[in-house]
Formats: C-alpha cells, sequence, structure tokens
C-alpha cells in the first residue's frame, strides 16, 4: 500500500537524520569504561545510519513508483523547455523532478546531503543508493544522480570528461539530459586543472563504475537516435547486422548494470531505451509481408 511505502520511506530519513545520542559524546574526564561504551554506541549508529542509505537505495524506486523500463512523460511546458535548451541547468531539472515525482526528489536530496556530511563509510552508502536510483529511474531522475556522484568523485573522473568530450557525449548538443552528464565531467575536470583534490569524498570506488556505465548508456541512446535519423522507426528498413550489433550492445549494457551497479529486470530494462525496445521486439513488416505471400502460394 502507499502509505506503508511512504512510511518506511520516512523512517529510513528519520534514521539518517538523527543526532548521534548524548551516550557517544562523554566528557573528557570520563572514565576509561564509559569512553569504550561511547566507541561502541557511536559505531553502532554510524552502522545504523549506513543502513538505512542502504536501504533507500534499494527502495526508493519501488517506494515511489518510479521505473526507468515505465517512465512518465514530463508536462509539455517543462518538456518544451528542457528540449529548447542547450543543457538543462540544475533548476529545470530540479523542477521536472519535483514536477513528476517530489517524494523522489526529496530522498535524492537528503542523500546527496548525506554523502557531503556523513562519515566516510555513510558517504559510501549514500553514493551507492544515488547510483542505484539513477540506474533504475527515469529522467530527469537519473541524470541529476549523475551530476551529483560526478561532483562527488571530483577529481577521479576527470579522465572521463576528457573522453566523453571526444566521444559520445561531444554530439549530444541537442540533448539535454547528456549535455548535463557531460557538463558535470567537464565540471570536475575543471576543478582538479585549478587544484582541486581528487575525490575528495572518497566515493570515487562506488561512483566510479556507476558513472562508467552510465555514460555507456546515454552515449548508446545518442547512436540509436543518430540511426533512428537514418534508417527510421520502421524495423525492416534497418539493416540485419545493425539490429543484431544494437540487441547485443543493449544485452552488455543491462549485464553490466547488473554486475558493477544494481540488480535490473532484464526482460524490462532497456538501457538504450524504448526506441532500441521496439526496434529490437518489433515486428518486421516486410518479413511478414512475405511471409503471407509464400501462406498464398
Amino acid at each position: 500500500a502507499p502509505a506503508v511505502k511512504l512510511a518506511g520511506l520516512q523512517a529510513a530519513l528519520a534514521v539518517m537524520a538523527a543526532p548521534t545520542p548524548a551516550i557517544a559524546a562523554p566528557p573528557s574526564a570520563a572514565a576509561p569504561e564509559v569512553k569504550a561504551l561511547a566507541s561502541k554506541e557511536e559505531a553502532a549508529m554510524v552502522a545504523l545510519s549506513r543502513s538505512a542509505a542502504w536501504w533507500l537505495g534499494e527502495n526508493a524506486d519501488f517506494g515511489t513508483g518510479e521505473y526507468a523500463w515505465a517512465p512518465k512523460p514530463l508536462p509539455q511546458q517543462l518538456a518544451s523547455q528542457l528540449e529548447a535548451a542547450d543543457s538543462a541547468d540544475q533548476q529545470q531539472l530540479a523542477a521536472a523532478a519535483m514536477t513528476l515525482n517530489p517524494v523522489l526528489c526529496l530522498l535524492i536530496a537528503r542523500l546527496q546531503r548525506l554523502l557531503v556530511t556523513g562519515l566516510w563509510e555513510v558517504r559510501l552508502a549514500a553514493a551507492q543508493a544515488l547510483a542505484k536510483i539513477a540506474l533504475r529511474s527515469g529522467e530527469p531522475f537519473r541524470v541529476q544522480c549523475y551530476s551529483i556522484l560526478a561532483a562527488a568523485a571530483g577529481g577521479s573522473i576527470a579522465h572521463r570528461a576528457r573522453s566523453s568530450s571526444r566521444g559520445g557525449h561531444a554530439v549530444a548538443a541537442g540533448s539535454s539530459t547528456s549535455s548535463q552528464a557531460a557538463a558535470a565531467s567537464a565540471a570536475a575536470a575543471a576543478a582538479v586543472a585549478q587544484g582541486a583534490t581528487a575525490d575528495p569524498l572518497g566515493v570515487a570506488a562506488v561512483a566510479g563504475p556507476a558513472l562508467e556505465v552510465l555514460d555507456h548508456i546515454y552515449a548508446g541512446e545518442l547512436v540509436v537516435e543518430q540511426l533512428l535519423s537514418r534508417y527510421g522507426p520502421s524495423r525492416s528498413a534497418w539493416p540485419k547486422k545493425l539490429l543484431r550489433s544494437l540487441e547485443q550492445r543493449n544485452a552488455a549494457l543491462a549485464a553490466a548494470v547488473s554486475e558493477r551497479v544494481c540488480f535490473v529486470p532484464r526482460g524490462q530494462f532497456w538501457p538504450l531505451g524504448n526506441a532500441a525496445k521496439e526496434l529490437i521486439t518489433g515486428v518486421d513488416e516486410a518479413e511478414e509481408e512475405r511471409k503471407k505471400q509464400k501462406k498464398k502460394e
């Protein structure tokens, strides 16, 4: 039931926001036994906060009804604004997110806060949660999480920003989400060039694999868009070799997501988008026509 899901999400948020108990901060003159107990209490609180962040990563999309394989259309006015922009800024993305799913938007914001303010173990759990939400959610939540992870990983993704500027994202001038992702990588590279610390929050081990997979997904979507403009949406107009390649690339991306970030349902999750799904699973009109002709003969 929606009320039960919301209660679970609220409980996880409450745990993450809970202050350190007074017993975990004894006075300096306290007895060694008291300090030992305080250390255990603090460790337990950190573990509880880490578990709450992990739980949100596993259940945020389920609790809010947001799935990449069941996208919800943006309001027409907002969709037009995003399409018209060379690259969607943070305000536009936040407005789109709040319009579509305000609860998920809140969860992402709380995880981002934990990513900055928490202890290292908690930051890692928050980064993992954001990575899972990014892969399992549609836009604009995916690119929001991408931007947060790219900024958190800092200089550790500078090499990806350089490769992206030469690769798939370079042709994304007309795609607001891909342009935003490219901008996040480029901003991290620029920060390192100006002397910023590489991986300042210590989360690159978690953020790196997720960002790499997302890069491949965004680049793949752009390739599909280019091929659609060339061959059109009809499966029969596409070369069979190209369709096989598209199917293999989609399967490889789905496997990479499951192996490196989180579980996604193979039969429902299509990394290259619904356009690729229609091409891969759709009916070949020309082949069907030939079969009909053979039956008549």
